[in-house]
């Protein structure tokens, strides 16, 4: 085994990696995709939004937001649950087998988290901090990536 890899190939490796993490959750939940799961993740995070907290955090259209929506209702992953004090809102709350997924999908980033950890020591791992930050950074900046509440990280 080589003891130095390009940045391609340690690419390449973690990717592989995290498929792995993500073949455990398409076995249990085989009719959703890992766009879904995402979609899943941010609703828990926002802990039952509206749709248009929804829509804002993902930066897509409310044509697409219920688009989304009404197929995670149809699969069983999330519920539609009309406002009492006002009917125009509706917001969207995880079912069990949602929330079965976003645990799932924690315990992943735990398992990465933790292999990470096993072999940097502590000053190792802030520098990778500082520098994925930066990396997402400049991902955000090009409109790339968002963090789950819609905003640059």
């Amino acid at each position: 085994m080589k003891n130095s890899f390009t940045l391609k190939e340690i690419i390449e490796r973690i990717t592989q990696y995290f498929a792995q993490s993500d073949t455990e959750i398409k076995e249990e939940f085989s009719d959703i995709s890992m766009k879904q799961v995402y979609y899943i993740d941010i609703i828990n995070q926002l802990d039952g939004p509206t749709f248009h907290k929804f829509t804002k955090a993902l930066g897509l259209s409310k044509p697409s937001i219920t688009a989304i929506v009404d197929k995670l209702v149809t699969a069983g992953y999330v519920g539609k649950e009309k406002s009492s004090e006002d009917k125009r809102l509706t917001y969207i709350r995880l079912t069990e087998k949602g929330r079965r997924v976003c645990q799932m999908h924690d315990e992943m980033h735990e398992r990465i988290l933790t292999c990470f950890s096993r072999y940097i020591d502590e000053d190792e791992l802030a520098q990778l901090i500082t520098i994925l930050n930066k990396i997402v950074r400049g991902l955000a900046k090009e409109g790339k990536a968002e963090n789950s509440k819609g905003g640059e990280i």
